[in-house]
Order: structure tokens, then C-alpha cells, then sequence
């Protein structure tokens, strides 16, 4: 006969240090500083709840930091449903009330910015796409930012187009 709490100290146990975790990310400036909070658990992030498939209407948002970017193309596709987003707080309060497929960044302008940003977006909102719009990129950059907590699930050199876009599986 064995001791049952015997069995249960040998069992393996995982200690995650909470506060440690959280001092390694590093947020954002005061201009970007954003408030998330997400329904997401880890039950939706497994078995039949994680999204398969992405519906026929997409719904994106699009995030035009420092200018007109994405507010100044017109030839969007006629499926998808846009937001446009100019600030931080904008994007934070069309993400927590409704479940997006995209979000659109443009790197150009704020780099720094935006890959915290990105960053933020991904850890608070696993299931949404992020899309990284940038006028240079190479295969040894894309490589290291996808990798990266800010990595993106897709690249695109500028300019916008909708052939792009609509290649987005």
C-alpha cells in the first residue's frame, strides 16, 4: 500500500514566477501606453474553440498612427468589414469589444512604437492576425521580427495593394 501523499509529492510541478515574467516585458511610452484586458482563456485557446477557418467577411483593423497610411487607400476588399484606428486607446477599445481577425500595422513611421505595440496586441489578443506594412524589408529581418514577441503572422513590402491583402489566408 502506498502513501497517497507520497504520490501526490512526486508528481511534477511547475513553478512560473508571475512578477518575473511581467518585468521582462517592457510596455510601451506614456504616448502608447494602452489598458487590455482580454475574455480569452486557456480553454479558447485549445480544441474546437481555436478558429479553424476564417470567415468569409473579414474584420479588420486598421492602425494609422501617424497619418492617413491606410485611411488614404480606397481599394480595400469589398468582403471585409474596416475599422480605422488613430490612437492607441482607439484600437485598445475596438479590440476589447469585438473579435477582429487583423490588425494592420505600418512600421515606417514609429518603429519602436509600433513593435511595442504589436507586442502588447499579441500577448493580450493571441487570436487576432497582426500584418506588419513596412517600405523595407529582407528575408534576415522578417526572420528575426517574426520571432520576436512583436512578430507579425505577415509581411508586406509598401505599397498597399489589394492583391496583398486579399492573399491573406
Amino acid at each position: 500500500m502506498t502513501n497517497k501523499n507520497t504520490d501526490e509529492d512526486d508528481k511534477p510541478t511547475a513553478v512560473i514566477e508571475v512578477l518575473g515574467l511581467k518585468n521582462k516585458v517592457t510596455g510601451p511610452g506614456p504616448e502608447l501606453e494602452l489598458e487590455f484586458s482580454s475574455s480569452i482563456t486557456g480553454q479558447d485557446l485549445t480544441g474546437s474553440l481555436l478558429r479553424k477557418a476564417l470567415p468569409e467577411k473579414r474584420k479588420v483593423v486598421l492602425f494609422d498612427f501617424t497619418g492617413d497610411f491606410f485611411s488614404s487607400f480606397k481599394d480595400y476588399p469589398s468582403h471585409w468589414d474596416y475599422q480605422i484606428a488613430k490612437t492607441p486607446k482607439e484600437l485598445s477599445a475596438f479590440l476589447k469589444n469585438e473579435a477582429y481577425d487583423y490588425v494592420f500595422f505600418y512600421l515606417d513611421p514609429q518603429p519602436k512604437g509600433i513593435n511595442q505595440l504589436m507586442a502588447q496586441v499579441k500577448k493580450h489578443f493571441p487570436l487576432v492576425r497582426l500584418v506588419l506594412w513596412a517600405s523595407k524589408l529582407n528575408p534576415d529581418k522578417v526572420a528575426l521580427h517574426k520571432s520576436s514577441p512583436a512578430g507579425a503572422y505577415e509581411y508586406f513590402l509598401i505599397p498597399l495593394s489589394t492583391e496583398k491583402m486579399t492573399s491573406l489566408k
